[in-house]
C-alpha cells in the first residue's frame, strides 16, 4: 500500500510539473502574441498616417484640377472646344462620388485609429507617468467631472451646456457661465430637470480678471476638470470701416479672454496633473476669408497660443483641443448681420462697397443656409472630443471645409489657396457658383445619408 501511495504522489508531482511547464509556455505565447500585436498596431498607425498624407495630397490635386478645368471652360474658346466633352456638372458629380467614397474610407481609418489609440495610449501614458485623460477614476468609481463653459447665453455655449448636463451617464457637473445673467432664461428652460442638479449658472465676464477669479473661487475646491472657452463674437466688413475701439474690444474677448481664463485655471490643473482645455476656434483660424480680417486674426492668435501652450500642458497631463467649426446658424450670425445694417461705410470706396454688399453678403448668407451647422450639431462634436481617451489638438466639425484647409497645406508658399480664391471671387463668378453648388450637393448627400 505504501508503494502505491508513493507512486501516486510521484505521478501527481509529475503532473504538477507538466502543468507548470504548460502554464509557462502559455504565458510565453501570450507575451509573444502581445508583442506581435503591439508591432502590428504601430505598423498600422504608421501606414494610416502615410495613407492620410497621400489622400490629402490626392484630394488637393483633385480640387485643383476641377478648378483649373472650370477656369479653362470659362473662356469663349474653351466653351466652343468643349462641345461634346463631359459637362462641368458630370465632373462635379464624379467628384461628389469620389468625395463620398473618401469620406467612407476616412471613417474606416478613424475607426482603425481609435482602436490603435485604445491599445497604445495606456502604454504611452504608463511610460510617461500620465494617468488616463478621458475619465477621472477614484477607486472603482468614476467621478463626475466639473466642466466650466463660458458664453452660455445662446448658440454653441448654450447647446453644449445643456448637452453635457443632460448626459445620460451623468458624467458632468456643468458650470454654465455668461456675462449677463439676465440672459439666462433660455438656458434654464432647455436645461429642464438638470438645472441645479447637474447644471449651475454663474456669472463670468472673460474681460474681467476679478470676475473670472470670483467664479472659479465659487466652485468647490476650485476644481475645473474641463474648461470650455466659448465666449466670443464676430466682426465683418471692410477693414477701413472698423474702429480701433471695436477691434480692441473683439481681441479683448476672443483672445485676451482666453488668456485670462488660462492664467487663472491652468496652474490648478498643473498641480492636479490632469485637465482638458477645449477652445472654440474656427476654420477662419486656419484660413483667412474676405471681409473677416479682424475676426480671422483673433482666431489665428488663439490657434498659435494654444498650439504653443499644448506642449507644456502635455508635460503635466493636460490636453488642449481646438474646435474649428465652419458657419454655425445661431444668434452669433444674426448679430453679425444686424451690426452690418448700422455700420458706417461712408469712408469706403465704391468698388469695395460693391464687392461687400453684392458679393460677400449675398453669398455668405447662402453659404450659411447651405452649409451652416446647428449649435446642437457642434455640441455633439465637442462632446466626442471631451469624452475621447486621446483628444486631438485640432478638430474640424464640418468635413466640407477640409478641402479648403487642405489647399493651404498643399502649397507651402501659400499661393495656391490665395490664387484659387482670388480667381473664384474676382475672375470667375460662374466657377464660384459651381463650387457652391458642389458644396450644397455634398451637404445634401450627407443629410440624406444621416436620415
Amino acid at each position: 500500500m505504501a508503494g502505491v501511495a508513493a507512486q501516486a504522489a510521484i505521478e501527481e508531482k509529475h503532473q504538477k510539473e507538466e502543468l507548470a511547464k504548460a502554464e509557462i509556455a502559455a504565458a510565453h505565447r501570450v507575451e509573444e502574441a502581445r508583442h506581435q500585436q503591439r508591432e502590428d498596431m504601430v505598423k498600422a498607425q504608421a501606414d494610416y498616417e502615410i495613407s492620410q498624407r497621400q489622400q490629402k495630397a490626392k484630394e488637393a490635386a483633385q480640387i485643383e484640377a476641377i478648378l483649373q478645368r472650370e477656369m479653362e471652360d470659362a473662356t469663349p474658346t474653351r466653351r466652343l472646344e468643349g462641345l461634346g466633352r463631359e459637362s462641368p456638372h458630370s465632373r462635379v458629380q464624379a467628384y461628389v462620388d469620389n468625395q463620398s467614397a473618401f469620406q467612407n474610407a476616412q471613417e474606416q481609418n478613424q475607426l482603425l485609429q481609435g482602436n490603435i489609440q485604445q491599445f497604445i495610449s495606456p502604454l504611452l501614458c504608463q511610460a510617461s507617468g500620465i494617468s488616463g485623460l478621458g475619465t477621472i477614476s477614484r477607486g472603482n468609481k468614476m467621478a463626475v467631472r466639473n466642466v466650466l463653459v463660458t458664453g452660455c447665453s445662446s448658440g454653441i455655449g448654450l447647446a453644449l451646456a445643456v448637452r453635457l448636463a443632460r448626459d445620460e451617464l451623468k458624467r458632468f457637473r456643468v458650470f454654465a457661465t455668461m456675462r449677463n445673467l439676465e440672459k439666462s432664461e433660455a438656458l434654464k428652460q432647455q436645461a429642464g430637470p438638470a438645472l441645479d442638479k447637474m447644471l449651475e449658472i454663474k456669472e463670468l465676464d472673460v474681460t474681467s480678471e476679478d470676475s473670472i477669479r470670483s467664479c472659479v473661487n465659487s466652485i468647490p475646491q476650485r476644481r475645473v476638470d474641463v474648461l470650455v472657452n466659448n465666449a466670443g463674437f464676430g466682426l465683418i466688413g471692410p477693414v477701413e470701416s472698423q474702429s480701433m475701439a471695436s477691434i480692441q474690444r473683439l481681441f479683448d474677448t476672443n483672445f485676451f479672454g482666453l488668456v485670462r481664463l488660462i492664467q487663472e485655471i491652468f496652474p490648478d490643473m498643473k498641480q492636479q496633473k490632469r485637465g482638458h482645455i477645449v477652445v472654440m476656434s474656427s476654420v477662419l483660424g486656419l484660413q483667412g476669408l474676405l471681409f473677416n480680417d479682424i475676426y480671422s486674426a483673433s482666431k489665428f492668435a488663439v490657434e498659435g497660443f494654444c498650439e504653443s501652450l499644448a506642449l507644456q500642458a502635455l508635460k503635466f497631463g493636460i490636453r488642449i483641443s481646438l474646435i474649428e467649426p465652419g458657419p454655425v446658424i445661431s444668434e452669433f450670425e444674426r448679430k453679425l448681420y444686424d451690426e452690418v445694417a448700422s455700420m458706417d461705410l461712408s469712408g469706403v470706396d465704391k468698388e469695395t462697397l460693391d464687392i461687400f454688399h453684392n458679393f460677400y453678403l449675398a453669398y455668405s448668407k447662402e453659404v450659411f443656409t447651405a452649409l451652416g451647422q446647428s449649435p446642437e450639431e457642434v455640441a455633439e462634436h465637442v462632446l466626442k472630443v471631451i469624452t475621447s481617451e486621446n483628444p486631438p489638438l485640432r478638430y474640424q466639425t464640418n468635413s466640407f471645409y477640409t478641402p479648403i484647409t487642405t489647399l493651404k497645406h498643399a502649397d507651402p508658399s501659400g499661393n495656391l489657396p490665395l490664387n484659387t480664391f482670388h480667381q473664384m471671387i474676382f475672375q470667375h463668378d460662374r466657377l464660384f457658383k459651381a463650387s457652391l453648388s458642389l458644396l450644397k450637393m455634398l451637404q445634401w448627400r450627407k443629410r440624406r445619408d444621416m436620415d
